[in-house]
C-alpha cells in the first residue's frame, strides 16, 4: 500500500478481536505510541472537462499499526497467531479519547509483524494490521 494515500487519525489505546479474544491489546500493553489507524481517503475525486466530480466509497482500506510491549504475553501470541492463520476477521479499536467512538476494522489481517532489535534499546513490536472500514456513503448516496 501506498502510504501516502492514507490519513493518520487519533490514537488508540485498546484493541479487541472478537474471533481471537486471546489477541485483545489493552493499554497496559502497549508502548506509549499505542496504536495508530490509517485510512484512504472516503472520497475519489475524478476529473472532468469543468472540474471535479465526487466519489464516495463504500469502504476504504485501512491499517493499524500497533506499538505493544515486549515484555507482555500478548506480543508472542500474536506472532503464534500470524504462524498459524494470518487472517483474523474483525478488529474493534478504542480511541483514548472518551468522547471518540470505536472503529472497526472488518476482514482483517496481520500484515507484519516487526520484532525489532533484540539489544534492549527498543520495547516495542510493531504489529501491522490490515483490513476495511465501511464507510457512510451508501446511506450518503440516498439523502
Amino acid at each position: 500500500m501506498n502510504s501516502n494515500q492514507f490519513l493518520t487519525s487519533v490514537r488508540y489505546g485498546h484493541l479487541m478481536v472478537p474471533e481471537y479474544p486471546q489477541l485483545t491489546i489493552t493499554s497496559s500493553c502497549m508502548a506509549r505510541s499505542r496504536a495508530v489507524l490509517a485510512l484512504e481517503p472516503f472520497v475519489d475525486q475524478i476529473r472532468t472537462a469543468t472540474g471535479i466530480a465526487e466519489s464516495l466509497k463504500p469502504y476504504v482500506r485501512g491499517q493499524l499499526l500497533v506499538h505493544a510491549l515486549r515484555s507482555q504475553a500478548v506480543s508472542p501470541m500474536w506472532f503464534a497467531q500470524k504462524q498459524r492463520q494470518c487472517i483474523i476477521g474483525s478488529v474493534i479499536a478504542y480511541p483514548e479519547a472518551k468522547d471518540s467512538s470505536p472503529v472497526t476494522l472488518e476482514n482483517c489481517a496481520i500484515i507484519n509483524i516487526d520484532m525489532n532489535a533484540h539489544d534492549g534499546t527498543d520495547p516495542t513490536v510493531k504489529i501491522t494490521i490490515g483490513g476495511i472500514y465501511l464507510t457512510d456513503a451508501m446511506s450518503a448516496s440516498r439523502l
